[in-house]
């Protein structure tokens, strides 16, 4: 069924001349189903369109623009509730933190995949702290930090699971602000537009941070079980220069 058929020519660009594709059983014929329930199918679809224009509306769009927010208004202690049911990948436990003075909690409560992640930058720290001063990472909970990105010139939003915050060790003046994500293999492709912005971010033609020129940002790809590697290479070739982060074993 046409859906220019059913309206005039003044609203025909409003749903853009849509084909309502309607499946029926065999014995079943379209041309023979009397108007009111051609109709019922269309208020049916109607519905549908109107209950999705709704839920995706927003009237800002993401820009290239950032401005700056004091961390004490933004960073809050948080709690999560853990389901015993959830998948072992998914499954959240907590870990102390204590003495890890660049978590910024005493405890990290996270699911396996995001332990592994503040493992691997652990590892980092040794190095990293030739290089930079003041190194903090920031859980981002979206019930409570809900530090949120909105894509560029689009209305998607989502929220880097951590975000690492340091100073240059050289010139004190220069600020980094890191977005981590960590992404289950199976969400590679579903979400590829956010790791598409997060290489965005690093564009500094490009973004612009109001009212602080000292700021750096900068989007690392994800860090996936598939994928560790190329998380390591590239946090290394835009932090450490491309030199080697992650500690070797020894092998006797």
């Amino acid at each position: 069924m046409h859906f220019k058929s059913l309206c005039n020519k003044a609203d025909q660009h409003y749903l853009g001349g849509i084909t309502i594709n309607i499946t029926l059983p065999i014995m079943l014929d379209l041309n023979k189903f009397h108007p009111q329930e051609k109709l019922k199918f269309l208020e049916t679809v109607l519905t549908r369109i109107s209950e999705n224009i709704r839920r995706n509306y927003q009237k800002y769009r993401g820009t290239h623009r950032f401005i700056s927010k004091p961390l004490k208004d933004v960073i809050t202690d948080y709690s999560v509730h853990v389901d015993p049911n959830m998948m072992v990948n998914q499954r959240i436990t907590a870990e102390s933190t204590i003495g890890k003075k660049w978590y910024v909690y005493d405890q990290a409560i996270l699911n396996q995949l995001e332990h592994k992640l503040i493992k691997l930058l652990e590892q980092f720290m040794q190095k990293l702290n030739t290089k930079y001063d003041d190194i903090y990472i920031i859980r981002n909970d979206e019930k409570t930090t809900r530090f949120k990105l909105m894509e560029f010139n689009g209305v998607r939003g989502f929220m880097p699971d951590f975000i690492m915050l340091m100073k240059d060790k050289v010139n004190n003046d220069i600020y980094y602000q890191v977005f981590l994500e960590p992404k289950g293999d199976d969400r590679l492709i579903q979400d590829a537009w956010k790791e598409n912005m997060l290489e965005e971010i690093n564009d500094q033609k490009l973004i612009v941070v109001e009212g602080d020129e000292n700021v750096r940002l900068v989007g690392i790809k994800f860090f996936a079980e598939s994928r560790r590697h190329e998380f390591i290479k590239d946090f290394s070739d835009k932090l450490y220069d491309g030199q080697q982060l992650e500690v070797q074993s020894l092998l006797i």
